[in-house]
């Protein structure tokens, strides 16, 4: 199994971020990351998709309800299935493999 550390400057700027919520999407067969930060008075909001799902894990260290919680840090390796991403929520732990992942991002008036 060949892997390596995927270096990209897309998941960088993600680490702390909050994670508003995490969507399924059973008929692609992916899944998204709404986040949210601010840059000084700005809000600013983005999506990481993962496509094409082989593999996911979320381990919480506790089921108590959150406030706020955040993506503490994501990093991205290769696989033989295509992508592993993996990383630490201020709550736990996750680890996604799938065929690639993008980031978009939007204002506040183009949040969804």
């Amino acid at each position: 199994m060949k892997s390596g550390i995927i270096s990209n400057h897309e998941l960088d700027p993600l680490w702390g971020t909050r994670l508003l919520g995490i969507r399924f999407d059973a008929n692609h067969v992916g899944a998204c990351f709404e986040l949210f930060w601010t840059t000084g008075e700005e809000k600013q909001f983005a999506s990481l998709h993962f496509e094409g799902i082989h593999y996911t894990r979320f381990e919480f260290n506790t089921l108590a309800e959150h406030e706020v919680v955040e993506l503490i840090s994501i990093e991205a390796e290769s696989c033989v299935l295509g992508i592993r991403l993996f990383g630490e929520l201020s709550n736990g732990t996750f680890e996604v493999v799938c065929v690639g992942f993008r980031v978009s991002q939007k204002d506040a008036y183009h949040a969804a």
